[in-house]
C-alpha cells in the first residue's frame, strides 16, 4: 500500500513510525483476552498487534481500498476482520466490543460528537477507549506545519471537553519524541523486561520516569479505568533498527554538502548575473539594431508599395501598346495582301502593254491611220504608268 500522507503504513521508517507502532504496542496489554474495535485501522498494521492478545479485533475504516489490502496482508491472523464502515456511523451492535482504539482519527473530520457517540454506544458498560490527537498548539500552530488531511485538530480543553460529553473518567498521557541515552546489557542471556529510569532536568540528573512537556500527542484512556490503570502506565520505545543520531549525523554530512553546493550556486548565481548584465547590454543594442531595421523595413515597404503602383501602370500601358500592335499588325497583313493584289494587276498591265507594242509594229503602217486613236491610246498608257510608277514606289515603301 502506498503512503501517501493520509495513512501510515509499516514501510515508513524515522519518527512517524516511532509514533504510531509506540501507541499500539503501549495498549496491547490492556485488550488481553478483550473485543476489541480499532476504528479507522488503516493499513491494518496495528489491528494485527492487537489481535495477537486480543480475542477479537474488527478493523474499521472508510475507505474500501484500503479495507480490502488489509484482508489480504493480516488475513491470516485469527480473530482479525476488517470492514468498511463511517467513525461517525460505525456498523457494530450496541455493547459489541470491551476496548475501542482511535489513533489519529478524531482530527480527520469534524463530527466528534457523532463519532464519542457512536463509540459510546458499542462499548460495553465497562468499556474502555483509547483514543490519541494532535496537540494543535504544538503540532500545527507552534511547528508552523499543516496537515492537508487534518480537517479539525483540537486542543486540549476541546479535546477534554468532547470527551466528558459521553466519559465521567478519564485519564490523560501524552506523547511525543525525547533525546536520550541507553545502557543496554552486550550478554546472551535474555534481555531484561525492567529498566531504571534517569531523567535529565537540564539542571540534575534524577531517579524518576520523564514527565515531558509539550506533548505533540494526546492520549486519552476514558470509561471504566480501574484495570486500564494498572495496564497502561508511562512507557518508552527505542528501535533496535534505526538511529535517530545516526540519521541526524548523515543529515548534518549531507547538509555539509548542501553548503559546498549552496557556494557553488552562489557562484554560479554571479555568473549568471554577470552573464544577465552582457545580456541586457546586447538586448539594448539589438533593440536599437532592431529599431533601425524596422525602419528600414518600413521604408522598404513604402518603396515596395511605389515600385508596385508603378509596375501597376507600366502593366496596363503594356496592356495597351499590345492591343496598338495587333491592331497595327493586322493593318500591315491587310496592306501587304492589297499590295500583292496590286502587283498582280500591273504585271497582268505590263503584259497586255507588251502585247500592245507587239501589235503596235506589226500594225505600223496601219496604225499611221489611227493617229489620233493611238495618241489617246498614248495618254491612257502614260496615265497606266504614271499611276503603275506610283504604286510601285508606294508598295515598295510598305514591303520595307
Amino acid at each position: 500500500m502506498e503512503f501517501t500522507g493520509e495513512r501510515y503504513v509499516p514501510t515508513e521508517q524515522g519518527e512517524i513510525r516511532h509514533e504510531h507502532m509506540h501507541r499500539y504496542a503501549w495498549c496491547v496489554p490492556l485488550v488481553a483476552d478483550k473485543d476489541v474495535l480499532d476504528i479507522a485501522c488503516g493499513e491494518g498494521y496495528g489491528s494485527a498487534m492487537l489481535a495477537r492478545r486480543a480475542r477479537t479485533v474488527k478493523g474499521v475504516d472508510v475507505a474500501q481500498s484500503t479495507v480490502a489490502h488489509a484482508r489480504v496482508a493480516y488475513g491470516d491472523i485469527p480473530g482479525l476482520e476488517f470492514q468498511c464502515g463511517d467513525a461517525a456511523q460505525i456498523p457494530l451492535d450496541d455493547n459489541s466490543v470491551d476496548v475501542v482504539v482511535s489513533f489519529e482519527t478524531i482530527e480527520h473530520h469534524d463530527r466528534h460528537r457523532e463519532m464519542l457517540s457512536e463509540i459510546r454506544r458499542v462499548l460495553r458498560p465497562d468499556g474502555v477507549l483509547v483514543i490519541s490527537s494532535p496537540n494543535r498548539i504544538v503540532y500545527t500552530e507552534l511547528a508552523g506545519h499543516h496537515n492537508e488531511f487534518h480537517v479539525k485538530e483540537l486542543d486540549f480543553a476541546e479535546f477534554d471537553a468532547v470527551l466528558k460529553e459521553q466519559f465521567g473518567d478519564i485519564n490523560y498521557f501524552g506523547q511525543r519524541l525525547a533525546v536520550g541515552s541507553s545502557i543496554f546489557t552486550l550478554q546472551d542471556d535474555a534481555p531484561e523486561r525492567t529498566l531504571d529510569a534517569l531523567t535529565d532536568t537540564g539542571s540534575e540528573v534524577v531517579e524518576r520516569a520523564a514527565s515531558l512537556a509539550d506533548p505533540v500527542y494526546f492520549i486519552a484512556i476514558a470509561g471504566e479505568l480501574s484495570g486500564a490503570r494498572k495496564c497502561l502506565r508511562p512507557s518508552v520505545l527505542f528501535s533496535e533498527a534505526e538511529d535517530l543520531y545516526t540519521h541526524h549525523r548523515e543529515v548534518a554530512r549531507w547538509a555539509v554538502g548542501l553548503e559546498a553546493e549552496v557556494h557553488r550556486l552562489r557562484d554560479l548565481h554571479g555568473q549568471v548575473v554577470a552573464d544577465h548584465k552582457k545580456a541586457v547590454t546586447w538586448a539594448k543594442e539589438s533593440g536599437k539594431a532592431l529599431d533601425d531595421l524596422r525602419t528600414a523595413h518600413a521604408k522598404t515597404v513604402a518603396d515596395h508599395e511605389k515600385v508596385s503602383a508603378w509596375a501597376q501602370r507600366l502593366d496596363v500601358e503594356l496592356l495597351a501598346s499590345r492591343k496598338r500592335i495587333d491592331e497595327l499588325t493586322k493593318a500591315r497583313e491587310e496592306t501587304v495582301a492589297w499590295a500583292s493584289s496590286l502587283n498582280r494587276e500591273l504585271n497582268e498591265l505590263r503584259e497586255a502593254h507588251g502585247r500592245t507594242v507587239a501589235d503596235h509594229q506589226k500594225l505600223g503602217a496601219w496604225a499611221q491611220g489611227l493617229n489620233a486613236k493611238l495618241e489617246e491610246m498614248h495618254e491612257i498608257h502614260a496615265k497606266t504608268v504614271a499611276d503603275h510608277e506610283k504604286a510601285s514606289a508606294w508598295a515598295q515603301r510598305l514591303d520595307a
